[in-house]
């Protein structure tokens, strides 16, 4: 194996020979936030704005990208006709926030490692595999295909957590007996 970068982290691990901690230790895991309404009389709220899905399958930048398109195309129609928006306004954030959810629940379920013990099995059912690839790929469920294949997915996380029907897997790695060498690349002998 090689490590790169040796004699940075060389450098690094001596400025740090004595250092010392000041405050405790935390960690944020979920940031996560919906704005609770998304129009008013003159105004649409798009991307981060209206809301921000952790992360985790870069589902922000299609939000962004999808909630923008569709403020857009709101707001180009009731430029033309004002009295539309009593009526568009609503159905954006009604879609917006249905796009949200699709995400949000994906989210929620990511984290569990249920959802990991069913994805990773290796039999593909009911084409579950290919609808969980196509809501990360940015289907928001305007599929009915892919919203029973979802349901159904995760109906069996949840009869994952509670009977197992796949084998359960663990995400710690298991301890080598023996390590391997290492060799340092610009490391002097």
């Amino acid at each position: 194996m090689r490590v790169f970068g040796a004699q940075k982290e060389s450098t690094i691990a001596k400025r740090m020979t004595h250092a010392r901690r000041i405050s405790e230790v935390y960690v944020e895991a979920d940031f996560s936030y919906r704005s609770t309404k998304l129009h008013g009389d003159r105004w649409l709220l798009a991307g981060d704005a209206a809301g921000f899905i952790d992360p985790i399958f870069s589902s922000g930048v299609f939000l962004a990208v999808f909630s923008g398109e569709l403020a857009a195309d709101s707001l180009n129609a009731v430029l033309d006709c004002p009295r539309k928006a009593k009526r568009l306004f609503p159905r954006y954030e009604k879609t917006v926030n249905r796009a949200m959810d699709v995400y949000l629940r994906f989210v929620d379920a990511w984290y569990t490692k249920e959802f990991i013990e069913v994805f990773l099995t290796p039999h593909d059912v009911l084409g579950i595999q290919p609808a969980v690839n196509a809501v990360l790929g940015g289907n928001v469920g305007n599929c009915f295909a892919i919203r029973w294949r979802m349901s159904v997915f995760y109906f069996l996380v949840w009869l994952q957590r509670r009977y197992p029907i796949v084998p359960r897997r663990t995400l710690v790695p298991k301890k080598e007996e023996s390590s391997l060498p290492i060799e340092r690349v610009g490391a002097m002998p």
